[in-house]
């Protein structure tokens, strides 16, 4: 029997997710073993445990929760999609792109490494009405102090992209001592963040210097008749690259591409 879309109520932490699709994946590591001699096997060896992602679009409509584990090193996301759930994820990837006319909608990945627990048990949960969504009409961009000023005027996109390298280590008594049982790691390492901004605009400017200018700004998501509901981004690195387009029929277009490995907000001195 197949389900649809609505049987299937999305929480990340707990807490439900507005989300437009859902992709929950995981595998295990399997490579084949071979006799001397074989040049066929039936028999494979796993390769440390089972792992996976759970791979999120959804609607901000207000403060957006998980945006807040881009920071955290320690901060494990659990994830429940229709009973099939897992414990200990972690974010790896975080997108946004902001267009004309359109919501904003994040794109994240969760990577987990632990057998899938539970059982799917269809629901058909009452209609979600009454949400308010975050879109591209009602975003302001500031400059940061501190930081060298750039013309960003006539905001045609803006977007975000976020990443990390999450990387497991097993140990040989790690994990369940019964192989029929996944593994978990015995340690979980986080490396370098990396945070890149693209603004599209009017500009024209060509001040890319060979070792990079500095740009900040602050992107706000803001709800045009309530003030509480809104959403923050910090941009602030330097100016990698710069890219003047058009084509017949359309206007020209100037992306601005900022990178950054340092993604916390700046300390203020009070």
């Amino acid at each position: 029997m197949y389900y649809s879309f609505k049987n299937l109520p999305i929480k990340v932490n707990g807490v439900e997710i507005l989300a437009s699709n859902a992709d929950l994946s995981w595998q295990n590591n399997l490579v084949p073993s071979y006799l001397v001699g074989d040049r066929g096997t039936r028999n494979f060896n796993p390769i440390n445990g089972v792992n996976g992602s759970l791979k999120l679009n959804y609607y901000i409509t207000g403060n957006d929760y998980i945006k807040t584990f881009i920071n955290s090193d320690t901060g494990f996301l659990s994830g429940n999609i229709g009973g099939l759930f897992f414990n200990s994820g972690l974010l790896r990837n975080y997108t946004f792109s902001c267009t004309p006319n359109a919501a904003v909608m994040p794109s994240v990945e969760i990577v987990f490494f632990e057998q899938i627990k539970g059982a799917f048990a269809a629901s058909t949960p009452p209609p979600n009405t009454g949400y308010n969504y975050l879109n591209f009409s009602d975003i302001t961009l500031n400059g940061l102090a501190g930081y060298s000023t750039e013309t960003l005027s006539a905001i045609n996109s803006v977007n975000y992209a976020y990443s990390t390298k999450i990387t497991p280590y097993y140990d040989l008594t790690t994990g369940d001592q019964d192989v029929s049982l996944s593994l978990s790691p015995n340690r979980i390492l986080c490396g370098e963040r990396q945070l890149t901004t693209e603004i599209v605009c009017d500009s024209l400017s060509n001040n890319l210097t060979f070792s990079g200018s500095n740009l900040g700004v602050k992107v706000t998501l803001g709800h045009p008749s309530i003030p509480s509901l809104n959403e923050y981004y910090l941009c602030s690195g330097k100016i990698a690259t710069k890219n003047i387009s058009s084509s017949e029929g359309s206007i020209v277009k100037t992306s601005i591409g900022v990178i950054q490995y340092f993604t916390e907000e700046d300390p203020v001195i009070t």
